[in-house]
């Protein structure tokens, strides 16, 4: 990534993947999130690796079942603070 002057890479988080299907728009979306909360780039970049990596261990895209679909932020927040345990 460049922001700037400032060359940065962002290394995947590997989990078991389940279903890909809008990985790259969760990344997106939570970069963009993440900058508009104050992160750094490179800061909301790794976060939003964080999110798209724990996206893909469920299943379905578009959806308000339980542990299917996006996440929401308390549920990824409880899954990296787990992985960093």
């Amino acid at each position: 990534m460049l922001d700037g002057d400032d060359y940065f890479f962002v290394p995947a988080t590997k989990v078991d993947a389940v279903y890909t299907i809008g990985a790259g728009d969760g990344y997106l979306a939570a970069t963009a999130a993440g900058v508009a909360r104050g992160k750094s780039l490179k800061d909301a970049c790794s976060w939003a690796s964080m999110y798209a990596a724990y996206k893909v261990t469920r299943p379905g895209t578009m959806t308000t079942r339980n542990g299917e679909g996006y996440p929401r932020l308390e549920e990824v927040e409880a899954w990296i603070a787990k992985r960093s345990a």
